[in-house]
């Protein structure tokens, strides 16, 4: 990155991140990857000199632009209001009690509950934090409040990010020694950060009211964090265990899809949104369709702790996926086998030798699925040439419809009164009767076309596309 970063012409200031740089001094190389994303949006940053972050009282300006802009006495009131903020947090969240409370939970394999708890406490802390944020407002251009509010919406998220399931991925990090990785490789770490991003806070101290530097989200921005991202996780990929690898590169996305979308020229499509969110809660239904078929099987075939194995193998896989069910998105049929590959595995042992067939089977459709939709976007558009295919999927999203699929799925009996799994020759059959079902469905529901009909025979070979050798 050269110097043209920080200038006076950009949008957003970084203010109300000066303003929290006092904070920093006694951060942890182990949540650094958490600042990265403000490191390449925040100007020439120089990680190694985080320790001499200088304080508030440092910043001269800081003090000059508030009273100017919100009167006599707002720094003062701005000071306070962050002391009191942090004292509040404090209230709430007890990091040694916390350490202690996970500590004693490693014991039991319950961390998921002590994570948990403290999840469920976001409330209270956002109410800590409107303090402090209400305080800095007076100080704040427009333009510096409407930058503020992305930084909020985006921290926002990535709580929503760490305490999925009640924390269950941060609880998983933990489990698999994520921290210690991070310790163990601060200096790959580093120089991913420091061969991109470059930060020297001790600018701050020199700062007049007319030169306060600038933030701006754009595309070189996120490319940069981009480079830091494969550069990171490569470095942690080093570790013993893949796990805390996986859980930064899916921060890292979670990160750029929030705060690096751009805003395309055309209308992005509801179909497409659609059919991504249906994949991704059909990703779920799938995932505790085969805990409950497997189980017995575990329980029965399964040497030791098999069933469990799997259940851990099965979070690690959704962590390690992260968005790539977003169809759409880049690199999600390379994710596919590297996310379940182990998932497969731990399966099969469970297994007798003729339904070893099955976690394969249920990965080959889903791949077949989702390549088939990628390949035919065109039809997902918004546009007057697609007409036909948007009163289509309007039409198949009513509850009537909703209903006659539903009940192909169960004319079909794909599982018996056991929940059993059937040898691949039965299954087959039974999901040919599925896709034929479906197939007449949409049929029926859709206006008749040339092009939708030659759509609706590919999708429903690609559900059977697995079943061609039987």
């Amino acid at each position: 990155m050269d110097g043209t970063f920080i200038n006076n012409n950009t949008k957003y200031t970084v203010l109300s991140d000066i303003l929290s740089q006092q904070h920093l001094n006694n951060m942890k190389w182990s949540v650094a990857i958490l600042l990265l994303f403000a490191g390449a949006c925040c100007a020439e940053i120089n990680l190694q000199n985080l320790p001499n972050i200088p304080e508030i009282d440092d910043i001269a300006v800081v003090k000059e632009r508030c009273d100017t802009k919100g009167g006599p006495g707002t720094y003062d009131n701005v000071k306070k209001s962050i002391e009191e903020m942090k004292t509040c947090i404090k209230g709430i969240i007890n990091i040694e009690s916390i350490k202690t409370e996970v500590e004693e939970s490693k014991k039991t394999g319950s961390m998921d509950e002590v994570f948990g708890k403290y999840c469920k406490k976001r409330p209270e802390v956002k109410a800590c934090l409107q303090k402090g944020i209400d305080a800095v407002k007076p100080c704040l251009e427009d333009t510096e409040k409407e930058a503020m509010n992305k930084t909020l919406n985006v921290i926002r998220e990535l709580g929503e990010f760490i305490c999925f399931r009640d924390g269950d991925r941060i609880a998983m990090f933990v489990a698999e020694g994520g921290f210690e990785c991070i310790q163990e490789h601060t200096e790959g770490v580093k120089n991913c950060v420091n061969a991109t991003l470059k930060i020297d806070p001790t600018k701050f101290t020199s700062l007049s009211p007319n030169s306060i530097p600038t933030i701006s989200i754009d595309k070189s921005r996120c490319d940069d964090l981009s480079k830091v991202q494969t550069c990171v996780v490569e470095e942690l990929e080093k570790c013993k265990d893949s796990t805390p690898a996986n859980i930064v590169d899916a921060l890292f996305r979670f990160i750029k899809k929030s705060a690096c979308a751009v805003e395309k020229k055309h209308r992005r499509s509801v179909f497409k949104r659609d059919i991504t969110n249906a994949i991704t809660e059909n990703q779920m239904q799938l995932k505790n369709l085969m805990i409950e078929k497997v189980k017995m099987y575990c329980d029965k075939f399964g040497e030791g702790q098999a069933f469990q194995e799997l259940k851990d193998s099965l979070t690690q896989s959704r962590i390690c996926t992260g968005n790539f069910l977003d169809i759409f998105g880049p690199q999600y049929n390379t994710r596919i086998p590297k996310c379940y590959t182990d998932t497969i595995n731990k399966i099969r042992n469970c297994l007798p030798e003729e339904l070893k067939y099955f976690p394969s089977f249920i990965v080959d459709i889903l791949f077949s699925v989702t390549e088939f939709l990628k390949t035919n976007t065109q039809h997902f558009k918004l546009s007057s040439t697609n007409m036909v295919f948007q009163q289509c999927f309007i039409s198949l999203r009513q509850e009537s419809v909703k209903e006659s699929f539903l009940q192909c799925i169960n004319d079909c009996e794909l599982t018996d009164v056991n929940k059993e799994i059937f040898t691949k020759d039965v299954t087959c059959k039974k999901l040919n009767d599925l896709t034929n079902c479906a197939s007449t469905v949409m049929k029926n529901t859709c206006i008749p076309d040339i092009t939708l009909d030659k759509f609706r025979n590919g999708l429903m070979a690609a559900f059977t596309k697995p079943c061609k050798d039987v």
